[in-house]
């Protein structure tokens, strides 16, 4: 994915979307985790992320220590 828009002009708000499949997670249950960094817009530019995976990989969030409180 090319960032190079955001990078060049952090001035005006950018979307970047991923395509996946919908079918492949029609019947498994997701969580969702959502996340932002920054300033705000008074004092400097915010980036937010959300991202979904399957609940059983709970375990591996944790061995890799990116799930705080999962569910």
């Amino acid at each position: 994915m090319d960032f190079t828009k955001a990078v060049d002009d952090n001035l005006h708000n950018h979307l970047f979307v991923s395509n996946y499949d919908k079918e492949s997670f029609k019947d498994i249950e997701l969580c969702l985790g959502i996340d932002e960094a920054g300033r705000g817009p008074v004092l400097g530019p915010m980036v937010y992320a959300a991202l979904f995976c399957p609940v059983d990989k709970e375990k591996q969030l944790k061995e890799m220590k990116c799930a705080g409180n999962f569910l």
